[in-house]
């Protein structure tokens, strides 16, 4: 079985190239993060005065040999600005719908290696699942979130919640549109927990094409098991690392903060800002807001936590789960996500939009500061069971087995 791999953007760190090239299953990896073979047109980006256009430019793909990762030529240029200037006239979604639209049709009139396979993210997948279809190729959409219905979930929010939208573009029916194109194109639907399948299910997916694929996390060089550290006398710290937006439950976050102001606890919010400036101006001041971290600063946030908490609304699976526990942290989470958070043993569970269940998980581990350190083996045991040859192994499982005509 030869799998080939398209992938815009750098989602999951690669996590299905790189599982397939170390079970030898991997075709080829076509993405537009990889920088161009052309020096002239790397000369030319590098004389952009844009960080982002330089990060990408410093950008590797770990874990995938070189020659089987593909290059899009000059078409990566409006593929990557494409979005951004839609994003400054206040189209961000059709911004994305162009940028999507013309990497799957780029992908599509490349000349590709062998392959039995095709495995694309949703979105960006449509031209490339009918190329392939065409071709009598088995299609693999990946279906990273709930789809429509994670939209209105974050639009209730957004009605509930005014304080906190800073701006908002609701998603034009054309970018639902390609998404469902591209469900039945799909021989094979993956979703990463049971929450995106039951959402599908509820939007009228066949049944037979869905499988629930959790994600794996795994870093180069590995972690090194964090050193055991008794409770700290100062305040228990308590990690918040994504981007900070409703949809993440940020609201929450600061509802319970607020339960808990006063107690010997600090809150500390890193990732891009996403929300109104009022609404940070008016959280308590048990929380420090961060703001973006570079991915070097990130173990070092882990190291300093002693518990990590994602009170999303709504996600596919949310790695950072898997990273916190990775790091020994205890994680307070969502229904509304992966299952990975074992109730009681790596964490607790509470349900979405309920800033004083949040509060009270929270609660549990100011009384017994000891609590993280008694959860930390479970926390390492339970990040090894989402590693690499499982994912592979699984993937591989799932695309040999026999479907329904779709």
């Amino acid at each position: 079985m030869r799998v080939l791999v398209v992938q815009k953007g750098a989602r999951e760190h690669f996590l299905a190239a790189r599982a397939l090239s170390r079970s030898g299953a991997l075709a080829g990896l076509v993405t537009d993060l990889k920088t161009p073979r052309s020096l002239r047109l790397r000369r030319w980006l590098g004389n952009i005065p844009s960080t982002s256009i330089k990060r990408w430019l410093a950008s590797k793909i770990e874990g995938v040999p070189e020659e089987k990762v593909i290059t899009m030529g000059w078409a990566v240029v409006p593929i990557r600005a494409i979005p951004a200037v839609a994003a400054k006239f206040g189209k961000r979604y059709d911004g994305y719908v162009a940028s999507d639209r013309l990497f799957a049709r780029t992908v599509a009139k490349l000349k590709l290696p062998e392959h039995d396979a095709v495995f694309a993210y949703s979105y960006a997948a449509k031209e490339v699942l009918e190329s392939a279809r065409r071709r009598g190729i088995f299609t693999i959409l990946d279906q990273i979130d709930p789809g429509p219905v994670e939209e209105d979930l974050v639009a209730r929010e957004m009605a509930r919640w005014p304080g906190y939208v800073r701006t908002r573009q609701r998603v034009p029916e054309q970018y639902w549109n390609r998404l469902r194109a591209e469900w039945k194109l799909a021989d094979l639907i993956l979703v990463n927990s049971r929450w995106s399948k039951e959402a599908l299910l509820t939007q009228g997916v066949e049944p037979d094409k869905i499988e629930v694929l959790p994600l794996a996390y795994e870093v180069n060089p590995p972690i090194p098991p964090p050193a055991f550290r008794p409770s700290a006398p100062g305040p228990l710290i308590v990690l918040w690392l994504g981007q900070v937006c409703i949809r993440k439950g940020i609201q929450y976050l600061v509802e319970a903060a607020r339960i808990l102001r006063g107690m010997n606890v600090r809150f500390i919010v890193a990732g891009p800002i996403e929300i109104a400036r009022n609404a940070i101006n008016a959280a308590p001041d048990n929380i420090e807001w961060a703001g973006p971290v570079v991915r070097d600063d990130v173990s070092r946030l882990y190291q300093r936590a002693s518990l990590f908490v994602l009170p999303t609304i709504s996600d596919g699976f949310a790695i950072t789960q898997l990273e916190a526990m990775a790091h020994g942290v205890p994680v307070i989470a969502t229904t509304h996500c992966g299952e990975v958070v074992m109730d009681g043993l790596t964490g607790y569970l509470t349900p979405a939009c309920n800033g004083q269940a949040l509060a009270a998980a929270i609660q549990r581990f100011i009384d017994d500061r000891d609590l993280s350190g008694k959860m930390r083996e479970a926390c390492l045991q339970r990040a090894k069971e989402f590693n690499m040859d499982v994912y592979a192994n699984r993937l591989l499982e799932l695309v040999g087995m026999p479907r329904g005509n779709g």
